[in-house]
């Protein structure tokens, strides 16, 4: 089916195009009525538009560095708010933590506005679609939210601790609090829907395997192997996707790549050079080395993580980039290089589905050849002239031990070994992230201030980390 939605990036570009104006001037938190909002399949259109173009500005890296801070990699920033965060003392006034949950809900604002248009509608194939996208979208930005500002699945046995507020209808009303446990089911119901309901292919859009690349990971956040499996092997074998042949995974240090997406992105929030249209400045404002030290840099732990293997690629990345600016723990690679201001964010590729897939049969206790063979791909790239292969017969937990150290060094400052270390902190290790537990107060996002204007809502409590 060939869309007729505005790119998100033209709508950027713009500034006043015909999609800003109409929701600049019917605010997303200020609706009369639907029908004064929604008029007509061309309005619907434009709000999706509009709900895209949000996640892409949230998604180009500033809802990724919340989890990044808070995890052991990340060192001490040098912004307050950014640094409230790290120290894990965020309160309900940080402006930006603010800013980005604000955008976050904008995005399943509008997703539930075009749910509800097209509920009023007799359902063509073109708005059945739309409902698609706008299923998966919503199901996302609640699974991004959750997983900053909520302790992880198994924080208690039956995960009814607090979750976050799910919002299903066009409606700033407060509500409290829903339990972990339902919000899982809540977002895992909309990407459902959406894997049944879109194409493989739809451009630059949501997609069947960005919804399954997106369970796979609520999957994997649960302990459900065979889920993850399931899905990361549809991905990993539909052959529309392939490793990045250099460890810089972003396409971002060669100039000759601005103008393309990495080969194994599966879903991402897209920058257009042609348009002048970069999305990726939470990674490139923040990780981009001048005069003066980096917003962001990496722990002295992670450092000598990074270390132990002088000829891996992404150490020889991280440590000559690094040099060239006599910073040792400013940071300068693929995904904050001044020289491609317009490189696109992966905001799910292969090498996560590989990774989440060797873990699963490792846990399974089961392929573990396959899982092998995965991760020997990815040290291919990152060992190109000098192999270093996980040998045949390796157990299940000494494999898993071997993937989650590749996971750290394959996703590091995108926000994803955060999700590892709490994982394995639920499961009943004794994890501290720099020094501090896994579950302490304060390692889980304040809310904002508004959020409080409902009775039942409740705050996460503040500090105790340190």
């Amino acid at each position: 089916m060939k869309h007729r939605y505005i790119s998100f990036a033209l709508i950027a570009m713009l500034g006043l195009s015909s999609c800003d104006k109409f929701l600049d001037t019917k605010s997303d938190g200020q609706i009369v009525t639907l029908d004064e909002f929604i008029a007509n399949d061309e309005d619907a259109k434009l709000v999706l538009n509009g709900a895209y173009d949000v996640m892409a500005n949230v998604f180009d890296g500033d809802i990724q560095n919340m989890a990044e801070l808070i995890s052991s990699n990340a060192d001490r920033p040098n912004s307050d708010d950014w640094r409230a965060v790290w120290s894990r003392e965020t309160t309900f006034f940080n402006g930006t933590i603010n800013g980005i949950y604000t955008d976050v809900y904008r995005i399943i604002n509008r997703a539930n506005l075009v749910m509800e248009y097209i509920d009023r509608q007799t359902e063509t194939a073109e708005l059945k679609q739309m409902r698609a996208e706008a299923h998966f979208l919503r199901g996302m930005a609640h699974f991004a939210v959750l997983k900053v500002y909520a302790q992880p699945w198994g924080y208690t046995a039956n995960n009814s601790h607090a979750g976050i507020v799910i919002r299903d209808t066009p409606s700033s009303e407060p509500k409290g609090r829903s339990t972990v446990a339902e919000c899982y089911s809540f977002i895992q119901g909309d990407l459902l829907f959406a894997y049944n309901n879109l194409p493989e292919t739809n451009g630059i859009y949501a997609t069947k395997h960005a919804a399954a690349a997106t369970l796979a990971y609520t999957y994997y956040m649960q302990n459900n192997y065979e889920r993850v499996v399931e899905y990361t092997t549809e991905i990993i074998n539909s052959g529309l996707f392939s490793l990045a042949p250099e460890v810089d995974v972003f396409y971002a240090l060669n100039d000759s790549q601005m103008v393309y997406n990495t080969p194994e992105g599966i879903f991402f929030a897209h920058s257009n050079a042609d348009l002048s249209d970069a999305r990726n400045d939470g990674f490139r404002n923040n990780y981009m080395p001048g005069t003066s030290p980096t917003a962001f840099s990496l722990s002295t732990e992670f450092l000598q993580f990074m270390q132990l293997n002088a000829v891996d690629k992404r150490y020889q990345n991280l440590v000559q980039n690094n040099a060239n600016t006599g910073q040792v723990q400013s940071l300068r690679f693929g995904k904050s290089n001044q020289n491609n201001p317009f490189f696109s964010v992966p905001i799910s590729r292969l090498t996560v589905m590989m990774l989440i897939r060797a873990e699963a049969y490792a846990n399974l206790n089961s392929n573990l050849d396959v899982a092998i063979a995965d991760i020997n791909a990815l040290r291919d790239r990152a060992f190109p002239d000098t192999p270093f292969h996980v040998a045949d017969g390796t157990n299940g937990q000494e494999l898993i031990d071997i993937i989650q150290e590749e996971f750290r060094k394959e996703t590091f400052c995108e926000g994803y070994w955060i999700d590892v270390e709490r994982r394995n902190g639920a499961a009943g290790d004794a994890v501290l992230i720099r020094d501090a537990p896994w579950n302490c107060p304060g390692m889980a996002i304040q809310f904002p201030n508004s959020e409080g204007t409902g009775a039942d809502f409740v705050f996460n409590p503040e500090g105790g980390c340190n």
